[in-house]
């Protein structure tokens, strides 16, 4: 709005500063006739320019002034929810806390037994994936340099 603004208040101020100097020719008399005539019509246009442009100018400083009026309000809900966020972590981290501390108050231990179960489970699982042996194999790239001519012949 006020990027729209300012020429227009540049060109008002202009031709102001014209018909300005053009006024104190009049009044010091050394304007003729026919540029009086051509003065008096820059004048009627230079007043309907000032009619329009002016209805403009106040136009986008309303807008503006809307604008900056909702942009703190904004602003001002943003900080509502952020204190509103931040106390409801608060209130999970104390919720978390206490829920660590329930097996020690109410004397509830976790079974040694299902940690041995579990301990056999872990033991039992192997690795899966990609069984590669760099070392037997050709078709295996071991090193940055071959890394980088296997994309390079990829396209890559």
């Amino acid at each position: 709005m006020v990027e729209a603004s300012a020429p227009i208040s540049m060109d008002l101020a202009q031709e102001a500063s014209v018909l300005k100097a053009e006024w104190s020719r009049i009044r010091s008399r050394e304007m003729t006739a026919s540029e009086f005539r051509e003065l008096y019509k820059r004048m009627d246009i230079f007043f309907e320019q000032m009619g329009s442009s002016t209805s403009t100018l106040n136009e986008n400083l309303q807008n503006i002034i809307l604008e900056q009026g909702f942009q703190d309000l904004t602003g001002q809900v943003l900080k509502r929810v952020i204190s509103l966020i931040t106390e409801v972590e608060e209130s999970l981290v104390s919720l978390v806390r206490i829920a660590g501390q329930v097996e020690e108050v109410v004397g509830i231990t976790p079974r040694e037994k299902n940690q041995e179960e579990t301990d056999e489970k872990t033991a039992n699982i192997k690795g899966e994936g990609p069984q590669v042996k760099a070392n037997e194999r050709e078709d295996v790239v071991c090193g940055q340099d071959e890394v980088d001519d296997l994309l390079s012949s990829l396209g890559f």
